[in-house]
């Protein structure tokens, strides 16, 4: 919920509770960004910021900051990536520039989908899949000492060779 958190009150001084909505934790989360026409978060820090590919797959444009790792999934096509997470007045530009063009969103919110859709759990899972068969199937890699733990005698049988 929001009964601790302080930002209904900071909205309420800044005299734009009419225009901010709280809504505590939700588990509708696809269907309220279906609805919106853009997804900002300009986080001081996220590792890797699942919620920016989430908007993304709901084929929002984004507006992040370097600050967040999905950082780098968000080209020019699909978002805005702000240089400083504190930068208001870029902050305000980019906000201005999407909120004025209605076509500029809908183009960077079906390349914003697309993004997505290339590292959806299933895609990326395959990835791994495919780099651990390749591995697995080409022996000048299999047998390499720092790839295949087999190619190195274990601690243990180290210890027993030099007991007897």
């Amino acid at each position: 919920g929001t009964q601790d958190s302080p930002y209904p009150a900071m909205a309420k001084a800044l005299n734009i509770s009419k225009r901010v909505h709280f809504l505590g934790y939700r588990r509708d989360m696809p269907q309220i960004q279906r609805a919106s026409d853009l997804f900002v978060f300009p986080s001081r820090y996220e590792p890797f910021g699942l919620v920016v590919i989430e908007a993304m797959a709901s084929g929002l444009p984004v507006i992040t900051a370097t600050t967040t790792g999905a950082a780098d999934l968000v080209n020019p096509d699909c978002g805005i990536v702000l240089d400083d997470c504190d930068d208001v007045n870029a902050l305000a530009d980019a906000l201005g520039l999407l909120n004025s063009d209605r076509s500029l969103r809908q183009q960077m919110g079906k390349v914003a989908r697309t993004i997505a859709e290339q590292h959806s759990w299933s895609t990326m899972a395959q990835t791994y899949l495919n780099i651990f068969e390749e591995l697995i199937t080409h022996e000048k890699h299999s047998s390499h000492p720092h790839l295949s733990p087999s190619s190195r005698p274990s601690p243990l049988s180290e210890s027993t060779a030099t007991a007897n």
